[in-house]
């Protein structure tokens, strides 16, 4: 996939997109809201704190009135930072390093590792590490390549790039990892923590019965094959 594609299909999106976790969509609502505690609840935030593909700010809404935090924000997505209350200076879709005005104690990387390929994924690693402090916390969510749920997406595919329907029809094919192979592109630079798997997603259960799926969605789940995700905390050396 490219990343013009990636911003194309964003700003395509970006109007409705707070839609998905403003209770319009209960069975979005409930997943981006487990998303969001669950990276809270991993480790506390605190600090300077730099959210990678901030989209229309749902994190930046959860920690806004938090006064030990300093916050920016990047996507790439113009339209979609315009959706949201980030503070214009708090803001960028420009990624350079160096355009950051410090190191940070925590960079949060939610939905965004399954819009970058393998390298550029692997890339971005390597300047997060050299962003954040000796010992600073990188949080990362990611699409669950072994679940059932990568199973039947790629069944329906087709079907759903023909229709358009949901992120099933995007144009390009999202990167799905295990945390195996997230250990093996981190390399020894990184202390990774348990994962966490979450949001039971049962193409096409959550469409037609979004209540029911939104009730398995208030917690992680405890066998790995029912999840769509994972997220990782995982430590700077």
């Amino acid at each position: 996939m490219s990343q013009s594609d990636v911003k194309h299909w964003f700003d395509s999106i970006a109007v409705d997109y707070k839609k998905r976790y403003d209770g319009s969509r209960v069975w979005h609502t409930a997943v981006f809201q487990l998303r969001t505690r669950l990276a809270l609840q991993l480790t506390k935030p605190d600090g300077a704190i730099l959210d990678y593909g901030a989209g229309t700010g749902l994190l930046y809404d959860a920690l806004c009135n938090h006064p030990l935090i300093e916050y920016y924000a990047y996507d790439i997505s113009a339209d979609m930072l315009a959706q949201g209350k980030i503070p214009p200076d708090r803001q960028s879709t420009v990624w350079q390093p160096a355009h950051y005005p410090l190191q940070y104690d925590m960079v949060y990387m939610l939905g965004v590792s399954n819009y970058m390929s393998v390298q550029d994924f692997e890339h971005t690693l390597h300047q997060l590490h050299d962003i954040l402090k000796p010992s600073g916390s990188l949080i990362i969510s990611f699409t669950y390549a072994s679940g059932i749920e990568s199973v039947l997406r790629k069944f329906w595919r087709t079907p759903f790039k023909w229709l358009r329907l949901g992120t099933a029809g995007q144009s390009f094919d999202a990167q799905a990892y295990t945390p195996y192979d997230v250990e093996r592109l981190l390399g020894s630079r990184w202390h990774l923590g348990q994962p966490v798997f979450f949001n039971v997603s049962l193409t096409p259960l959550q469409h037609l019965f979004p209540r029911m799926m939104a009730l398995l969605n208030r917690k992680p789940v405890k066998k790995a094959c029912w999840a769509s995700d994972f997220m990782l905390c995982i430590t700077r050396d």
